[in-house]
């Protein structure tokens, strides 16, 4: 123990201390979790985008192709056309070097 001591390790059986600033544990956990959650907040249908936008629902249609945008996993829609997301940075930056 006192050799570990010596080289800078943490003794057997315990753990290191994390440095400053690091959480660990159930902070740590809960801080993944939450930038999930925002994360997941950041995708937005074309409904929301055309509002996060501030366009009416026609305008939006027509300038929809040209902004960045994602497939959806399953597929077509209904109509068989290709259903798409949108994320919101993304579009941010769009909008922003347009």
């Amino acid at each position: 123990m006192i050799r570990e001591k010596e080289n800078g390790a943490a003794p057997r059986g315990t753990a290191a201390a994390p440095g400053p600033g690091k959480p660990t544990g159930l902070v740590a956990v809960l801080e993944r979790l939450a930038e999930k959650m925002a994360e997941g907040r950041a995708w937005m249908s074309p409904e929301q985008t055309a509002e996060f936008l501030g366009l009416r629902w026609d305008e939006f249609r027509r300038i929809a192709s040209q902004i960045p945008r994602h497939p959806l996993p399953e597929g077509r829609g209904n109509g068989l056309r290709p259903r798409y997301r949108y994320y919101a940075p993304e579009v941010t930056e769009w909008m922003l070097g347009r």
